[in-house]
């Protein structure tokens, strides 16, 4: 049986933003303002040191699974990555460990270490939306030829690489001809994503920071929500080593109705029963994407 205890509630899965910085300037990254980096963004990354404090060898050893994937950072700017995915290999060598990335940073050297350092079951997602000519549209300053080599260089040391691919008005038409280039590169898997940011990016009339507007007055839904986060039974660990019940819950900016009289590293919110939304702010935010069962939440994190 995994899991470990924490604030009465099981957890056997940790999502982890190891980095709260990032090389590329994604116009609807809550990183940003507009076209502006957000001016209330502490930029920030976890310590070797610091993450071992957070996550203990105990906790590490009862884990089904740990992804590093960011509200506002790219994992890849850590400096300490390499040596907490040693860490964790070491005192779990069954542990799935999950990765999400630009892939537009480091060298294809560092990459490949990244792949040995994983040493066991493991999965690295590159997020790459549209080709050499599209692909920089959203992904503002990423290079084109370094991803590439930096894919490939993941591959070739055995990584399972998969390729996700946002789909927007921009890039539609070379959805299929990615996908064949990944089954070429040799990506063990190539996923179409339809996100709320197709229907606003340089949509006439609204700026990329209106996203959270534009959900709350298009997307509201009042149907019971369903807490993907209790289902999987994980926690968020934010890039200041503090937990929270959920990644939407750890970037307040987020948030439709931003409170001050909530606790939201309080895990205490958490401890009701599977299936029920943990508070009114979760219940908020959950039916502001139109809610149910919140599966997408790649919605605003990746």
């Amino acid at each position: 049986m995994t899991g470990f205890e924490f604030y009465g509630r099981t957890v056997d899965t940790i999502h982890v933003e190891v980095s709260s910085q990032c090389n590329l300037q994604c116009p609807m990254c809550p990183r940003m303002d507009g076209e502006q980096p957000n001016p209330n963004l502490e930029e920030g990354q976890l310590t070797l040191a610091q993450f071992q404090e957070a996550v203990p060898p105990d906790y590490v050893q009862a884990l089904r699974h740990l992804y590093f994937c960011g509200n506002y950072g790219d994992p890849a700017m850590a400096k300490d990555l390499l040596a907490i995915i040693t860490y964790l290999r070491k005192h779990n060598p069954e542990l799935l460990i999950g990765m999400h990335s630009n892939g537009s940073l480091r060298t294809p050297e560092w990459w490949s270490d990244l792949i040995r350092a994983f040493g066991g079951p493991h999965y690295l997602i590159f997020s790459i939306d549209g080709l050499e000519d599209t692909n920089a549209v959203y992904r503002v300053r990423s290079n084109w030829s370094k991803i590439m080599s930096n894919a490939k260089a993941a591959i070739a040391a055995g990584g399972n690489c998969q390729w996700h691919y946002l789909i927007f008005e921009h890039n539609k038409h070379q959805v299929d001809a990615a996908e064949a280039l990944s089954k070429e590169m040799g990506f063990t898997q190539f996923q179409r994503k339809q996100t709320l940011r197709q229907l606003v990016f340089k949509r006439p009339g609204l700026k990329p920071g209106d996203m959270q507007r534009y959900e709350e007055n298009t997307a509201k839904s009042n149907d019971p929500v369903i807490c993907q986060a209790q289902r999987e039974k994980s926690l968020y660990l934010s890039a200041k080593g503090q937990y929270y019940p959920c990644c939407y819950l750890g970037d307040q900016s987020m948030m439709p109705k931003p409170r001050t009289d909530v606790d939201y590293t309080n895990l205490r919110l958490m401890n009701r029963m599977p299936l029920k939304p943990a508070c009114e702010v979760c219940t908020d935010k959950c039916r502001s994407i139109g809610g149910r069962n919140v599966t997408e939440r790649q919605y605003l994190t990746e």
